[in-house]
């Protein structure tokens, strides 16, 4: 970060390791990605929306919840735009799930 350019192959490299479940992440992984969202957030979020469609699509085990949570206040603050789309994806996973449930135990 140090010529103060967004470096796409940074931040993509960062995140399969800054993704992975709670106590398997790779916390300077995370804590970089968080400086660097802090810097360039909306890149940051093309970038985190595009592995996190691309993990999906692959059927990869990514963990997108508690993100912020090891995160020092000064970082995590900055990790908003991140938590308002993981929130976004867990909307959509539970109105899927309500529509799946829809109906069960009815009989026709």
């Amino acid at each position: 970060m140090e010529d103060q350019r967004f470096d796409a192959r940074r931040v993509k490299a960062l995140l399969p390791d800054a993704l992975r479940p709670r106590d398997e992440r790779d916390r300077d992984a995370l804590f970089e990605l968080a400086r660097w969202n802090r810097a360039w957030p909306k890149q940051t979020l093309a970038a985190f929306r595009a592995f996190v469609d691309d993990a999906e699509r692959r059927r990869l085990n990514v963990s997108i919840r508690d993100l912020a949570r090891d995160l020092p206040p000064g970082l995590a603050v900055g990790f908003a735009n991140l938590s308002e789309e993981v929130y976004k994806r867990y909307a959509k996973v539970l109105a899927l799930q309500q529509e799946l449930t829809r109906g069960r135990g009815r009989s026709m």
